[in-house]
């Protein structure tokens, strides 16, 4: 490319001793510090950008995961009323103090699974592989 080319002219010309204010040299040397510079605008603009998408993006998520509930409320009611809900639904509600802990509560039986119903003749008592009715084939 260009740029090897400039390279390999302007480490020939450091070999021969020859740099001087208007030598090629210089001029090889302009263009390559134009092109950084044009590399790092570009760069820097690139960079801008991302930072947007970015920024763009962290509130589409934001907006995502906000809460679609509904705050329900008798008649209408002030700004400021709806603030004071907002806060207090966004607050951890912490327990009454007369609330005995969690550890002196009874401690409450495990869930009775529902008998087992079959999908095929809808019988309770045994499932679908089971089933008499079941046709081998």
């Amino acid at each position: 490319s260009s740029l090897q080319q400039q390279a390999t002219a302007v480490k020939k010309l450091i070999e021969k001793g020859q740099i001087s204010p208007s030598s090629p040299f210089n001029q090889a040397f302009d263009q390559i510090t134009k092109a950084c510079e044009s590399t790092m605008i570009q760069v820097a603009i690139m960079k801008k950008q991302y930072q947007d998408l970015f920024a763009a993006h962290e509130k589409e998520k934001q907006k995502r995961q906000r809460s679609k509930k509904k705050i329900h409320h008798e008649g209408g009611i002030t700004r400021e009323e709806a603030q004071d809900l907002m806060r207090s639904r966004d607050q951890v509600v912490e327990p009454p103090a007369n609330d005995p802990p969690q550890s002196q509560l009874p401690a409450s039986q495990p869930r009775q699974r529902a008998p087992q119903k079959c999908s095929n003749c809808g019988i309770v008592g045994h499932t679908r592989v089971r089933c008499p009715e079941r046709t081998t084939t």
